[in-house]
């Protein structure tokens, strides 16, 4: 199945941003019994996270940044969606499991081709 669409929609780029960013996270804190699951939270949670990670990516680098990368967005869940600290790193590896199946989506479906 092939969809013909112009890459050069702003809304198509912005939609797909939001179906592997802020989505899954939705989807995850559904899933795992968040405290604070609402749209708003998840945005503010996605933000942050994504602000620290480059940030440690940056700063760091290699596999140590990588790994304190994954801590800082671990915590960042934790606080903002109401999570247990052991829960946020589940919560975590689950996301990412989420976005790698909604990047695979949309890949069948010409988005990224």
């Amino acid at each position: 199945m092939e969809l013909n669409f112009s890459t050069d929609s702003y809304l198509l780029f912005f939609a797909a941003i939001f179906a592997i960013t802020i989505l899954p996270v939705k989807i995850g804190a559904t899933v795992f019994g968040a405290e604070n699951n609402e749209f708003k939270n998840c945005v503010i949670a996605v933000f942050l996270g994504t602000t620290l990670a480059l940030l440690c990516g940056k700063l760091i680098g290699g596999f140590i940044g990588l790994v304190v990368a994954f801590i800082a967005v671990s915590t960042v869940y934790s606080k903002i969606l109401g999570l247990s600290f052991s829960w946020s790193f589940l919560f975590t590896i689950g996301v990412i499991f989420i976005q790698i199946g909604i990047m695979q989506a949309l890949t069948k479906f010409g988005m990224f081709t």
